[in-house]
Formats: C-alpha cells, structure tokens, sequence
C-alpha cells in the first residue's frame, strides 16, 4: 500500500449516511486510490492542500501527508454539497 488511510470522525459520519452501493463504491475508490494512486484525483484551489476523489456524484476530500505516508479523508459529500464552506 503506498498511503496509509485516516478517515476523519465527519468523514465516518458521512460514508455512514450513504447507501450501501454507494458507501461501497466510495470505500472502494479510496482504498484504490491509497494503493495504486488512479483515480480522478484533483488539487483543490483555495491554497489549503486539500484534495478530491470523484466517484460519480460524490466527493472525497482529503489531505496527504506525504513525510507519514498518510492519506487523511476529511468528507465525503455529493458533489453538490461538497466545495460549500
């Protein structure tokens, strides 16, 4: 594995509201992604580091650490909800 995945608490909390179909389908892009870094995967603007997974309609945002090897997910929203502050 090349990153090690921390999923935030809001994180949790939002792959829990999902469907399942649709909580496996995310689940699954990001452990695909910590593996073999392919995806579609996007730096965000803002200057903040965080970036987007873009799995269908829903949105993973995360952040690297890259010294640790960690892959923080901070949510996971639908893509509507998802770049709202």
């Amino acid at each position: 594995m090349i990153w090690n995945v921390e999923v935030s608490g809001q994180a949790e909390d939002d792959l829990k509201d999902l469907d399942p179909p649709v909580r496996r389908r995310v689940e699954s892009a990001i452990d695909r992604y910590a593996e073999t870094e392919q995806g579609d995967m996007r730096l965000l603007q803002g200057g903040n580091g965080e970036w987007r997974l873009r799995v269908s309609n829903w949105r993973a945002i995360m952040t690297f650490d890259n010294a640790a090897k960690i892959m923080r997910i901070l949510r996971v929203r639908h893509r509507r909800e998802a770049y709202r502050r």
